[in-house]
């Protein structure tokens, strides 16, 4: 019999139905998204495609924020990211971490961490490559 690892575990245990050539659906209870999530949130908006449950997913601001004290922008481009997933947030009626606000941190951090998380629920990490919708 052959070993499970921990992330065949995981999977088997979210899987709802293998869909054949490598392709399942799994149940994520709730869903973390990062600063790169903003441009996604924007193409749903686009298709008009609302989220069906806003309050399973949890924002934070993560990889352009500045460490440094006041925590000012450090580009013209990282300013737009941030305006696009704040932007994108409050139009789906997602709760947003941010900056200079309680939880604001690390994504893979603030998810066992904060409320978003309970001992019984596995969050996910949207990937904004993988769960993008078709243009």
């Amino acid at each position: 019999m052959k070993a499970r690892t921990m992330y065949d575990k995981i999977w088997k245990g979210h899987e709802i139905a293998d869909l054949g050539d490598g392709f399942s659906l799994l149940h994520a209870d709730r869903h973390l998204l990062h600063d790169g999530s903003g441009p996604v949130l924007a193409r749903l908006r686009a298709s008009s495609r609302p989220l069906a449950q806003p309050n399973l997913c949890f924002a934070t601001l993560d990889h352009v924020v500045s460490t440094a004290p006041g925590r000012p922008a450090t580009s013209e481009s990282r300013s737009r990211t941030i305006a696009s997933l704040r932007e994108g947030v409050a139009e789906a009626g997602i709760r947003l971490f941010d900056v200079g606000r309680s939880g604001q941190g690390i994504v893979r951090v603030i998810g066992p961490e904060l409320e978003p998380s309970r001992k019984d629920s596995d969050p996910i990490q949207v990937d904004r490559q993988r769960c993008a919708p078709n243009p």
